[in-house]
């Protein structure tokens, strides 16, 4: 029962997403320089609601029931944000990249017993 519903309700094996059969998506798409952005994926719609029942891949059929989970919370509209693409994708941005935040090529003339001691 959601904390913001205060119905009666009755424990189901299955959410809103195992209702109809998972559709053909296709491939990602990916971007003209390799990169896989989240509007390339043909992700299946965010249900209204669904049960605490396990938890299960958006759009995946549900095979048995998993065990109940402790969310009070299972409304969209209490939890989903329309700009999730991109805060997603910004946050990947943002991300700290060691191969290119890093300036490797600086670090070749360390004193040996300096090396030593680090490597």
């Amino acid at each position: 029962m959601d904390s913001q519903d205060h119905k009666t309700t009755t424990k189901t094996t299955s959410d809103e997403t195992a209702a109809a059969p998972a559709p053909d998506r296709g491939a990602a798409r990916l971007e003209p320089d390799g990169s896989l952005l989240l509007t390339g994926l043909s992700l299946a719609p965010v249900p209204d609601r669904v049960e605490p029942a396990g938890v299960v891949f958006r759009g995946a059929p549900r095979a048995q029931p998993g065990p109940g989970m402790p969310y009070t919370i299972t409304k969209r509209e209490l939890v989903w944000a329309d700009n999730l693409n991109d805060l997603v994708e910004r946050a990947k941005r943002r991300q700290w990249n060691a191969s290119t935040d890093i300036p490797w090529s600086e670090g070749r003339n360390v004193a040996p017993d300096v090396e030593d001691a680090l490597a």
